[in-house]
């Protein structure tokens, strides 16, 4: 599809003043919309060449600064879209005329996390718009400049006294609001962000919950239940949906990839092991779903025997193809719920827990804190091919400690 042609006109009718609005032109598929936006003026101060006001009065400055606007966000989000293979819609120019007419935080906040699509997973994208949905409840018509320390102490009382939020809540809107108030002040709404300091001042930082985790014992039982070496193994064995989740979960514990690397892990990122530790036969070799666009991490994981177990058998052509057609994170959680119980954990399965397992099971079993960071992914990484070399060969030589404790 090519892209959009848009451009600015006059209307042909006329108002009891003189005045036409100015529409702006867009042509999607070869079809052309017309949008009002809402500013007038007279076609002889109209400059049909250049598509602004020839005046230098304040309101042709600043119908012209609109038009201005509304080129430069079209283009950015043009952009933007394309190297992210989206389609441009009529509504994405509908969404820039609202945002830039508008002083509105709320509608701003809309307008850019749109204008970010792509950039941010899905996930992220539903936990933002819950966000605005919340904020908007509590102040719908307030704009970013009156976004000072007396309203975030109205904010921050309202969640607490009257909705009974608990702190990891607040923290996960005033983390929303730092975020989106950067935006703005980037895009120069504003000139200062005042959320860092009053996070500082008023100590709003998440409080440590209860990360659930497997025991070697446990973890055990689940491998018992797919095998179907477990006396309840009969509740799994013939309902497909159970056994695909226990083996993307069990995976999942021996490597410690999030359940967004799991969904997004294709055949490419699998490799062959060549080196000299002769435990392995393959590896993983991929960018970290979580943050890709905006802060990527390699991960390089090497596969134990477990691991390689619960791959697919057939041989597949195509590199690009996923290995895993992986269920919706919620149904996941649910299903898991169902294998826990098969199992007598007793323990608040989710697919995230596996992360914690890999991490607890490989610290116990005396692997380097700093080598399970980098599985983990937690700290920087830099992606070069030294740098790249020496992490294989040290994860490599840590991971054969899982299979030590097979031997």
């Amino acid at each position: 599809m090519k892209n959009p042609i848009h451009h600015f006109a006059l209307r042909n009718y006329k108002d009891k003043n003189g005045e036409q609005n100015i529409l702006w032109l867009v042509v999607i598929n070869q079809h052309t919309y017309k949008l009002n936006t809402l500013l007038k003026t007279d076609e002889n101060t109209w400059d049909k060449k250049k598509e602004r006001i020839k005046s230098e009065l304040y309101k042709a400055v600043y119908i012209n600064s609109k038009l201005s606007e509304y080129r430069a966000e079209a283009d950015k989000m043009i952009i933007l879209l394309r190297s992210r293979d989206q389609q441009v819609s009529i509504e994405d120019f509908k969404l820039i005329i609202e945002g830039v007419k508008t002083d509105s935080f709320i509608d701003y906040c809309r307008l850019k996390l749109n204008l970010l699509k792509g950039v941010h997973q899905k996930g992220t994208t539903r936990r933002y718009t819950t966000e605005i949905n919340k904020l908007e409840k509590f102040s719908p018509k307030i704009a970013a400049h009156e976004i000072n320390d007396e309203y975030l102490m109205r904010l921050n009382s309202h969640m607490r006294d009257e909705l009974q939020n608990k702190i990891n809540t607040i923290h996960k809107m005033f983390k929303f609001l730092r975020t989106f108030l950067n935006y703005a002040k980037e895009d120069k709404y504003i000139t200062d962000n005042p959320i860092p300091s009053f996070m500082r001042r008023y100590k709003i930082k998440p409080e440590n919950g209860r990360r659930e985790f497997l025991s070697k014992s446990e973890l055990t039982a689940l491998e018992q239940l797919l095998s179907g070496s477990h006396p309840n193994s009969s509740m799994i064995q013939n309902r497909k949906m159970l056994k695909n989740t226990l083996s993307w979960f069990l995976f999942a514990c021996y490597t410690s990839l999030r359940y967004g690397d799991m969904r997004t892990l294709t055949h490419k990122h699998v490799l062959e092991y060549k080196g000299k530790y002769s435990h392995f036969t393959l590896y993983i070799d991929k960018i970290a779903a979580k943050n890709s666009a905006t802060h990527p991490k390699r991960l390089i994981i090497p596969l134990i025997k477990k691991a390689v177990s619960l791959l697919p058998d057939e041989i597949i052509e195509d590199p690009e193809q996923l290995i895993w057609h992986v269920y919706p994170n919620q149904k996941v959680n649910d299903l898991l719920k169902i294998i826990a119980t098969a199992a007598e954990i007793d323990k608040n399965l989710t697919f995230h827990a596996s992360r914690h397992t890999f991490a607890t099971l490989a610290l116990n079993m005396g692997m380097p804190m700093e080598v399970v960071q980098e599985l983990l992914g937690h700290s920087e990484l830099k992606t070069t091919s030294i740098y790249a070399k020496m992490l294989s060969e040290t994860t490599f030589k840590a991971m054969e400690r899982w299979e030590e404790e097979e031997d």
